[in-house]
């Protein structure tokens, strides 16, 4: 089977698909990426290509992709700049990339991050003249709250009515606005690694989904948040000997690993490759006309993907790349 994995050239984005890469690299597997990560990729034993100028940038280098986000303060302008320039932005690029693969590469199945927003291009052509498309999530979920409440600010779950009411109101602002124990600079993929290890958490940070990710570590329980983006040292060392200390975080983490345990990752990432591969087994590859496209009887046992019929909900990811590549 040949598989094309393309990722956002980040770290977080990079990560969960590495792994993911090398569970498949019994089949002829590439990856598409930014140049930063090509030695990365490479030592693990597949070919790699460089997206076109337009996507192609260094995460670590601010200022290769905006030069505003190296002094700019952490919040809501801070995500509007990283998501218009890292992600809008890139979809030209990553589009032209994706295709250019492809067009030597008739992958049977693409694999790439949820915010490669490139992929949303090829998914309004018909679905007989392109491989089937799978997304692996790399942040929190990025849709409607059942409270209401925003994304990236870091609200915790509402449990009454009046912090529904409250987040609601916040709501309208925003769219108005628009070791044993562990410390870590932190993104999505590394929380839940330390969590798989049953590692207690002390998190901080306000920027990208790190608000989020920590209100959602201390609700569940398995950490502290500090809800800073700059803690103090002695802000750090205190949290750190709560978490130490604390029976019921260190419980409810090992608790957490326990489930990770359960899941068998590798055979559930075969299982969705080769399901969603044979989906159709005579859709025509992509920069090849010589084979049968699917036939006409045959139709996708789910629902139409966002990305193709979006739901009209006011944090969609798809409705808001929508509005912003239309202004």
């Amino acid at each position: 089977m040949k598989i094309l994995i393309a990722f956002t050239p980040a770290t977080g984005h990079l990560n969960p698909l590495l792994a993911i890469g090398h569970i498949l690299l019994g089949h002829h597997v590439t990856f598409l990426s930014g140049s930063v990560f090509r030695d990365r990729i490479v030592a693990i034993g597949s070919s790699f290509h460089v997206f076109p100028a337009g996507a192609d940038f260094d995460p670590s280098v601010p200022a290769s992709v905006a030069s505003e986000l190296e002094s700019i303060t952490p919040g809501a302008d801070c995500l509007r700049v990283a998501m218009e320039r890292m992600f809008v932005d890139a979809v030209p690029a990553q589009h032209q990339g994706l295709q250019k693969v492809l067009q030597n590469f008739p992958a049977d199945v693409v694999i790439g991050d949820d915010m490669l927003f490139g992929v949303l291009p090829t998914l309004l052509g018909p679905d007989a003249k392109r491989p089937p498309i799978v997304l692996c999530g790399t942040s929190f979920l990025h849709w409607c709250r059942g409270d209401g409440a925003p994304h990236f600010i870091g609200l915790p779950p509402a449990i009454t009515q009046a912090r529904r009411d409250e987040y609601a109101q916040i709501y309208q602002a925003v769219r108005m606005d628009t070791s044993e124990d562990r410390c870590v600079r932190h993104d999505y993929g590394s929380v839940n690694r330390a969590i798989s290890f049953g590692v207690p958490l002390v998190c901080a940070g306000a920027t990208e989904d790190k608000a989020d990710v920590n209100a959602r570590a201390a609700w569940s329980g398995v950490g502290i948040d500090l809800k800073a983006n700059d803690p103090t040292p002695t802000a750090l060392c205190e949290a750190v000997r709560t978490v130490m200390d604390a029976q019921d975080c260190r419980a409810r983490v090992l608790q957490m690993a326990g489930e990770f345990r359960a899941i068998d990752t590798r055979s559930e990432v075969l299982r969705v490759v080769a399901s969603t591969a044979g989906s159709c087994r005579q859709r025509e590859p992509a920069g090849h006309t010589d084979s049968q496209a699917c036939p006409a009887s045959w139709q996708p046992s789910h629902a139409p993907c966002a990305a193709t019929a979006p739901l009209e909900c006011p944090q969609n990811p798809f409705d808001q790349v929508r509005r912003m590549t239309a202004r």
